[in-house]
C-alpha cells in the first residue's frame, strides 16, 4: 500500500511532475510509531511523534513537531521557518489532526509556530481541501505524466535535465535560468514568445537587449556550455558545506573536504555548535587556502557565528577573503543548458553521480531521528548527503578548470 507523508502532499502541490516521477522511498516508521503509541497511551507529551492510518487506499503517516496532552485530548505543535501563516499551514494542520484523531488520539487544536508568528488552528476547517488533494495525489500516481513546472524545488530535483529537455522542445522561455513569468510577459510585449525568438532580441527589442540572456538561449538550443566571459584557472583549495537544523535553529554539521578527504564536524545540539565551529575555523586559518562553497549560505553563516561569539571574530576576518562562491562565478562566466544553476543540477549536468538522492529537509528529519533513536544508519545517510554536496562542489570546480 502506498505510503504518503505531508512532505509528499507538499511536493505534489509544488510540482505534480516530480511527485509522479519520484520512486518515493518507503521509510521504516514502524518502530518509531510503536514507541509513539506506547508513550501517548501513557499520556506523555512527545517530541517528533510518528503515527499512521490507512485511508484513501494509502497509508498516511503523520510526523508533527510535538504532541502535548491537553485535558481530554491532544494539542499538536508544528514548528516552521515561514515568515507568515499561509493556506499550506492550514492544510498541514488538517493532515496531522485527521491522522491523530482517526488513530484514536483526539486532537483539540493544532498550533503552527515560527520565529515570526504563532497561530492556533481549527484543523477541521482544512479537511475538505485536504481530502480533495489526497484524491488528486492518488489519481496522479496512475495518470499521465504532468508537464514541467519550473519553481524553487527544481534546484534539488534529479529530474531537472529531463524537464529542461521538455521545456526546450516546447521552446518555453522558462527554461532559461533566471527567467520567471514576469520577465516572460515583458519579453512577450516585444514579440519574444519562444527561445529561438531571443536570437533576434537586438532587432526586435533593442531596449531590452541583454547579451547574457541571448547566450543562455543559445546554450539551451545547442545543448552546450557557452562562455560568457573568460576566466583564469581556479586554485586548489578546500570545500565547505553547512547543514542547518531548521527546527532547532542551529548548524548541526559543518562538512569539510580537504585533499579529497571528507571530514565532518558534527554538533548534537546548540551547546556544541560553538566548540565545533571554533575547531573548524582554526583549521581553516591554519590551512590558509581558498575556501570553496556553492551559494552564499556558508559564508553568511560563518560571518553570523563569528559575530555571535566575539572570540572568533578576528580569526574569521583573517580567512574571510579566502571564501569563494562557485555559484556566483558560474553566473558571471558561463551559460549552461539547464533551467537552474543549483549545486545538484549543475553537478548532474556535468556528470556527477551522488551516493544518495534526497534533499535538505530529509537530511533534517534523519538527523532528528538519529538524535531520538541513536540509530547510526540515520546519521550515516546525513553524512553521505553532506559529503555528496562537497564532492559535487569539487567536481564542478574541476570541470570549470577543464573548460
Amino acid at each position: 500500500m502506498k505510503i504518503i507523508t505531508f512532505n509528499d502532499i507538499d511536493e505534489y502541490l509544488v510540482c505534480a511532475r516530480k511527485y509522479f516521477l519520484e520512486p518515493h522511498e518507503e521509510e521504516d516508521f514502524h518502530n518509531a510509531e510503536k514507541t509513539t503509541r506506547t508513550l501517548l497511551n501513557s499520556h506523555f507529551s512527545l517530541e517528533n511523534p510518528v503515527l499512521s492510518i490507512e485511508s484513501f487506499g494509502s497509508v498516511l503517516v503523520s510526523e508533527p513537531t510535538l504532541a502535548v496532552r491537553d485535558k481530554d485530548g491532544w494539542k499538536l505543535v508544528l514548528r516552521k521557518t515561514a515568515k507568515k501563516f499561509g493556506k499550506k499551514h492550514l492544510l498541514e494542520a488538517a493532515y496531522h489532526g485527521y491522522i491523530f484523531s482517526s488513530a484514536g488520539y483526539h486532537v483539540k487544536e493544532v498550533v503552527v509556530t515560527s520565529e515570526f508568528f504563532t497561530k492556533t488552528v481549527d484543523w477541521k476547517d482544512g479537511l475538505p481541501l485536504l481530502f480533495s488533494i489526497i484524491q488528486e495525489v492518488t489519481k496522479t500516481q496512475a495518470g499521465k505524466i504532468p508537464d514541467p513546472k519550473p519553481n524553487a524545488i527544481c534546484k534539488n530535483c534529479r529530474h531537472v535535465l529531463e524537464c529542461t529537455k521538455v521545456l526546450i522542445e516546447q521552446e518555453d522561455l522558462l527554461a532559461i535560468h533566471g527567467v520567471n513569468e514576469k520577465i516572460k510577459s515583458k519579453l512577450a510585449r516585444c514579440g519574444i514568445f519562444k527561445l529561438s525568438d531571443l536570437l533576434d532580441l537586438k532587432e526586435k527589442c533593442p531596449k531590452y537587449y541583454d547579451e547574457k540572456l541571448v547566450k543562455k538561449a543559445v546554450s539551451l538550443l545547442r545543448s552546450e556550455v557557452v562562455i560568457l566571459s573568460s576566466y583564469e584557472k581556479l586554485e586548489d583549495g578546500v570545500f565547505v558545506d553547512v547543514e542547518f537544523h531548521s527546527m532547532k535553529d542551529f548548524d548541526f554539521l559543518f562538512g569539510l573536504l580537504k585533499d579529497n578527504e571528507y571530514i565532518p564536524f558534527l554538533c548534537r545540539n546548540k551547546e556544541e555548535e560553538k566548540m565545533v565551529f571554533g575547531k573548524l575555523l582554526n583549521l581553516l586559518w591554519q590551512l590558509n587556502r581558498p575556501i570553496y562553497h556553492y551559494g552564499s549560505y556558508e559564508q553568511k553563516r560563518f560571518e553570523k557565528l563569528a559575530m555571535k561569539w566575539n572570540e572568533y571574530a578576528s580569526t574569521y576576518q583573517k580567512i574571510k577573503r579566502n571564501f569563494f562562491d562557485l555559484y556566483q562565478f558560474i553566473n558571471k562566466h558561463i551559460a549552461l543548458p539547464i533551467l537552474t544553476y543549483s549545486l545538484k543540477s549543475v553537478a548532474q549536468h556535468f556528470g556527477f553521480v551522488p551516493q544518495i538522492q534526497f534533499d535538505n529537509s530529509r537530511a533534517n528529519r534523519y538527523f532528528q531521528r538519529w538524535l531520538l533513536t541513536n540509530d547510526s544508519s540515520y546519521l550515516s545517510l546525513v553524512l553521505k548527503y553532506n559529503e555528496d554536496d562537497l564532492r559535487a562542489t569539487k567536481y564542478i570546480l574541476d570541470r570549470l578548470n577543464s573548460l
